[in-house]
C-alpha cells in the first residue's frame, strides 16, 4: 500500500510541474492570454505631403520718391530709391508699377497739391524688377529710378507736387 501511496505522490509532482511550466509560459507571453484590441490590431500608411506656394513680399511697406527740380538747370532732375523684398526660394518675381493716380494714358504724372489742374510728367525705371526668389532670409533688391525730364519743369509753377504709385511683386 505504501507503494501506491508513493507512485501517487511522483504523480502529484509531475501534474504540479506541468501546471507550473504552463504558467510560465503563459507569462512569457502566449497568445492565448493576449487581450483582444491586440489580437485585433491592424496597421496602414499614409502618405505625407505638401507644395511650397510661390509667393513674394516687400519687407518695407513705403518708399520715397524725391525729385530736386531746379529750373537754372539744364540737367533732366533724377531721383532714386530703394526697395526690398523677398520671394519663394527658387521662384521668379516681376515688379511691374502702375501709372500712378494722375496719368494721362499710359504716362505718370505728378499734380500739384493746390493748384490741382498742374502736372508734371515723369517716367519710372525699375533695377531688379525680374530675379530669383532666395527665400524669406535672403532678401532682393529694387531700385526705382525716376526722371522728370528738363523741358517739362523749366516751366513749372512753384510748389509741391505729388502722385502715388503701386508697386507690385509676384511670383
Amino acid at each position: 500500500m505504501k507503494r501506491k501511496w508513493l507512485t501517487m505522490g511522483l504523480f502529484a509532482k509531475r501534474v504540479k510541474a506541468a501546471c507550473l511550466r504552463t504558467a510560465l509560459a503563459a507569462l512569457a507571453g502566449g497568445p492565448w492570454l493576449w487581450p483582444q484590441a491586440v489580437l485585433a490590431a491592424d496597421s496602414n500608411n499614409i502618405a505625407v505631403s505638401t507644395t511650397v506656394i510661390p509667393i513674394c513680399k516687400f519687407n518695407s511697406s513705403t518708399s520715397t520718391l524725391n525729385f530736386v527740380m531746379d529750373p537754372s538747370s539744364t540737367a533732366d532732375a533724377t531721383a532714386s530709391t530703394s526697395l526690398t523684398y523677398w520671394c519663394t526660394k527658387g521662384s521668379t518675381a516681376t515688379v511691374t508699377t502702375s501709372n500712378g493716380l494722375y496719368a494721362a494714358g499710359f504716362s505718370p504724372r505728378m499734380r500739384h497739391t493746390t493748384l490741382v489742374t498742374l502736372f508734371l510728367p515723369y517716367t519710372l525705371s525699375l533695377v531688379g524688377a525680374t530675379q530669383t526668389g532666395l527665400g524669406k532670409t535672403a532678401p532682393l533688391t529694387l531700385t526705382i529710378n525716376g526722371t522728370v525730364l528738363n523741358a517739362s519743369y523749366i516751366n513749372a509753377h512753384v510748389g509741391t507736387y505729388g502722385d502715388t504709385v503701386t508697386i507690385t511683386v509676384s511670383p
